[in-house]
């Protein structure tokens, strides 16, 4: 498991020891997101500066780091981005890297050259999260701009706008079938869709807090929302319902992740804590 720090830090942990790991090198400023590639061979890292230019002496930058896991080697960094990347995102097949930034431009990268491939422009504001569709065909996209875009990864080209959240889209994530889409807003919502008709079919409203991340397990029964409310949420799909509320963090929740058996969910907060939930106790 890794994890990224406003300090810049690259945290690596071993989850069944909890034991910290040898880190990569600290980014400049910011480290605001990490992704293994799905064999695990490489870990990306992702941040930048401050990305309000106001508060920033009119200055912005965007930071991607590619390390080797295994070597603990930094293979080279990724340039393009002009202000802080929020989310960066490997496809299943782990030939293309997806990057979404302040610079309202969401970036595919070609995995084994470490080049830009193409660069995705519509959004009006920062764009918080990017998400690939399990087939690898699409990307999604969330924004401050309140909008949630979808992309095919090939083409570059954008499919169609998803409204409805009131607020900045903070989080976005496929069901394992890719048939329905999971946004998280700063509107309190959680907001599920259905991709083959591009309608809105369930808002879930029992948090007291922005939605900052989602995540489904791997057999899409379940899906679970971290919020600014300190509380992680875990949602039965068949029935849009929710199952429990996970409280412990003395912060906003950032990022959460299920282990690929379902069993573990991990959550980081902004309390500088990473936590590891046993969910068959939750029951």
């Amino acid at each position: 498991m890794a994890f990224a720090t406003w300090q810049g830090l690259v945290k690596i942990l071993d989850v069944n020891s909890s034991k910290e790991l040898p880190a990569p090198k600290p980014h400049n400023d910011w480290a605001c997101s990490v992704a293994f590639s799905t064999d695990g061979a490489l870990l990306v890292s992702a941040g930048g500066s401050e990305f309000k230019p106001e508060r920033n002496a009119r200055k912005t930058t965007g930071q991607i780091k590619m390390w080797d896991v295994s070597a603990g080697k930094e293979l080279g960094e990724l340039i393009g981005h002009t202000n802080k990347v929020f989310s960066a995102v490997f496809s299943p097949d782990g030939k293309t890297l997806a990057t979404g930034s302040a610079d309202q431009t969401v970036r595919l990268w070609d995995v084994a050259t470490r080049q830009q491939r193409a660069v995705l422009e519509g959004h009006a504001d920062a764009i918080w999260c990017v998400a690939f569709s399990p087939d690898g065909k699409t990307v999604a996209s969330a924004c401050a701009d309140r909008t949630v875009k979808l992309w095919d990864a090939d083409t570059g080209k954008e499919h169609c706008t998803l409204r409805g959240h009131e607020d900045e889209v903070r989080a976005v994530a496929f069901s394992p079938d890719g048939k329905t889409l999971a946004t998280g807003g700063a509107d309190w919502t959680v907001r599920l869709g259905n991709l083959d008709t591009q309608k809105e079919s369930a808002v879930l409203r029992n948090h007291r807090g922005g939605i900052q991340s989602v995540a489904f397990t791997s057999d899409g029964s379940t899906l679970a929302s971290g919020s600014l409310d300190e509380t992680v949420k875990l949602w039965n799909v068949t029935n849009d319902t929710e199952r429990t509320t996970l409280r412990g963090h003395r912060s906003g929740i950032s990022a959460i992740a299920f282990s690929p058996n379902n069993r573990i969910l991990a959550s980081a907060g902004m309390d500088d804590a990473v936590r590891l939930w046993d969910l068959a106790r939750q029951e």
